[in-house]
């Protein structure tokens, strides 16, 4: 997961989707906290681009190119998934091609799976899926609960860790603000740490 992050040039992303003249309207991200929310976003330094150091780490995991193909292998297997990604939208697809052919610079093959919304949701909802592209629009309410706690309403991932969930309960119970803020500044960190996703802007 994290030579999937290191391999993607999240910068080109913004700079080819996100930039008009001189203006930027994007910027990298850590985590899923809107940007508005400043007090609660933790300080990250997000993973760099190097594409280097994601082909060593899959080579200290056990991929390699053994055959040539421009792709790593493992036993005999291809490190290959499909990306699954809704239609209706220009900006997704342009993420899902660009991405792809990043991850081809790794060694990765990703083979997109455009599929229209509803099947998108549903899919996603049973976890019929390698890996997604989604987005999430800004929640005014800042609590991490439905995306990375073990029951999360939207963790479609099956993303689970002990120290996320007790650190969201604290944050959640708290009438202390400031407790609350460092409580979910601890969940984005572990969340960080274990790059359930790759995040993108």
């Amino acid at each position: 997961r994290k030579a999937l992050t290191l391999g993607l040039d999240r910068n080109r992303l913004i700079q080819d989707l996100l930039t008009s003249g001189d203006e930027q309207y994007g910027r990298t991200s850590v985590g899923t906290v809107s940007p508005a929310f400043s007090d609660w976003i933790a300080d990250i330094t997000p993973l760099p681009v190097d594409v280097a150091q994601a082909k060593a780490l899959l080579e200290s995991s056990g991929w390699s190119d053994s055959d040539s193909d421009g792709f790593v292998d493992k036993d005999g297997q291809p490190l290959a998934f499909g990306l699954l990604v809704q239609t209706g939208s220009d900006e997704l697809k342009r993420i899902a091609v660009m991405s792809q052919a990043m991850w081809k610079d790794v060694g990765i093959r990703v083979d997109l799976e455009m599929v229209d919304p509803l099947q998108f949701t549903r899919r996603a909802r049973a976890k019929e899926y390698d890996a997604l592209l989604w987005s999430f629009g800004a929640n005014p309410t800042v609590d991490p609960t439905i995306k990375w706690h073990t029951d999360g309403a939207y963790n479609w991932f099956g993303y689970s860790n002990s120290a996320v969930d007790e650190a969201i309960a604290a944050g959640v119970s708290s009438t202390d603000v400031s407790e609350s803020q460092k409580q979910f500044r601890k969940v984005q960190r572990l969340v960080y740490e274990d790059q359930p996703a790759t995040f993108l802007y």
